[in-house]
């Protein structure tokens, strides 16, 4: 078991493509150095389909609003006023290097309010987040659950999480935002 105060050998571990289970702001997650390949494998370790989408967590909201499209999304002032925070907004992001290792522009984003995770990131760069549990199970709260349901994850950081609710999702690719869930 691991703890934040660890950040440096975790760090290392992502940067070496390991996925681990990491306490946010909500639930815990599953994450992992954000590119394509990491994604489908975050959805094969979760029974998801191949293709579904995963969700990017950045340091900070100044690095998020800097990534945006702004031609292509709107509302940004609903980011600056909920994060970082317990909402995940679909944006549409700017060509980068790190976009094209996806082959799309449009993703979930997220900044969260777990300092010790915030100081990861900077780290590590921005992450893949997904909710840490097999597709339409329930979310695991804890490191047993956590080892039953995922037990070739060798990296489960313990910390205290806040709530058993994942984050809200608004979509703001659109003129009006809509709320997904």
């Amino acid at each position: 078991m691991y703890t934040f105060k660890d950040v440096e050998m975790i760090s290392k571990k992502i940067l070496n493509d390991e996925i681990m289970a990491i306490p946010t702001d909500t639930v815990y997650g599953l994450m992992a150095i954000a590119k394509r390949d990491n994604e489908e494998r975050l959805n094969r370790l979760k029974d998801s389909p191949i293709d579904k989408k995963i969700s990017l967590i950045f340091k900070d909201v100044d690095t998020l609003i800097e990534a945006i499209d702004t031609t292509k999304t709107y509302n940004i002032e609903l980011i600056k006023k909920y994060l970082p925070g317990k909402y995940t907004f679909i944006v549409n992001l700017k060509e980068s290097a790190m976009i094209k290792k996806f082959d799309r522009t449009d993703f979930g984003v997220r900044v969260t309010t777990n300092q010790s995770l915030q100081q990861l990131i900077s780290k590590t760069g921005t992450l893949l987040a997904t909710s840490c549990n097999k597709s339409g199970q329930d979310i695991c709260m804890n490191k047993e659950q956590i080892k039953k349901e995922f037990p070739s994850i060798d990296i489960v950081i313990e910390d205290t999480i806040q709530t058993k609710e994942s984050s809200a999702i608004i979509d703001l690719t659109k003129k009006e935002p809509t709320m997904l869930r």
